[in-house]
């Protein structure tokens, strides 16, 4: 994997989420994910939870990818679910890949 970009997601879920909220969150961000990689030329996409912290790593090659990924309206509308039920925090960055390597 040759990207050029990484969004780098932190989060902290709600502790007071409802199974229902929670079993609606797995569902979006799976459509979410399957929606960057196939519609969004997002390269790679990877995320672990431990406990109540999530973070999620997206690998692009353009920032105009990202930025419609970004602008997509059921990201936009995930969004502003994250921030009203599904996490107390979040955190996004977006950062240039200086150096990669692997074995």
């Amino acid at each position: 994997m040759n990207a050029k970009y990484v969004v780098i997601f932190e989060a902290v879920f709600n502790q007071a989420l409802s199974e229902a909220e929670g079993k609606a969150y797995v569902k979006t961000a799976h459509f979410l994910r399957e929606s960057a990689l196939n519609d969004f030329n997002c390269i790679a996409f990877q995320a672990v939870t431990e406990g109540t912290q999530e973070i999620a790593l997206s690998y692009w090659n353009s920032l105009d990818d990202i930025a419609k990924w970004k602008a997509y309206m059921p990201h936009l509308q995930a969004q502003q679910k994250g921030k009203s039920a599904w996490y107390t925090k979040y955190k996004v960055t977006v950062s240039e890949i200086v150096k990669q390597y692997q074995s």
